[in-house]
Formats: C-alpha cells, sequence, structure tokens
C-alpha cells in the first residue's frame, strides 16, 4: 500500500485516496471493506478512459516512431537512386567515348 502511495503520479492524475489504496491492494474477494462499512471500488469510467487515452497515446507514439523510421529509409533509397543515375551516366559517357573510338579505327583501316 505504501508503494502505491509513495508511487508518483502521472499528468493529469488525481491522487488515490487511503480508501482507493487499500481496495486495490485487497483482493477482489475480501469482504473487509464491506464488513467495515465502506463501500468496494469498482473501475470508474474516468479509469476506463484515462487506459484509453494511454493506449492511444502509446499507438500514437509508435505510429510516429514508424513514420520516421519511413522517412529516413526513403531519403536512403533517393540518395542510392540518385548515385546510381550517375553511375549510369558514367557507364552511358564511357560507352560512347568507346563507340566514337571503334568508329574511327574502323575509318582509318
Amino acid at each position: 500500500m505504501e508503494a502505491i502511495e509513495a508511487a508518483p503520479m502521472q499528468e493529469g492524475q488525481q491522487s488515490l485516496s487511503s480508501t482507493e489504496i487499500v481496495s486495490k491492494v485487497l483482493s477482489k474477494s475480501s469482504t473487509f471493506l464491506q464488513n467495515v462499512g465502506l463501500p468496494t471500488l469498482k473501475p470508474s469510467s474516468r479509469s476506463v478512459v484515462s487506459s484509453q487515452v494511454r493506449e492511444l497515446q502509446a499507438q500514437l507514439e509508435a505510429k510516429e516512431q514508424e513514420s520516421v523510421q519511413l522517412k529516413q529509409e526513403s531519403a536512403q533509397l533517393k540518395q542510392e537512386v540518385a548515385s546510381q543515375a550517375y553511375e549510369i551516366d558514367s557507364l552511358k559517357k564511357g560507352q560512347q567515348e568507346t563507340h566514337a573510338l571503334l568508329r574511327q579505327l574502323i575509318n582509318f583501316n
């Protein structure tokens, strides 16, 4: 219980009351709280919404990381394409020069 009470709260989250902490620690089948006249806590809609928000935030973060990775891969592929295009142009020029030399040799004979 002390660990739950000492745990840091997330941004926008309210601190838990002593009753809420005891309710979390006790087993689900325990009747202690009912016997002492305290209501047992059921998951509130706020906690459900909070968990859904955290899940959506995690999904959003994963998508953003995926997007960054895809952008990096795209930039790398563009660089490779540019490098290959330069190499192709160099090979074409070399081929044209070779053909020109062959024509000159044929014309001399």
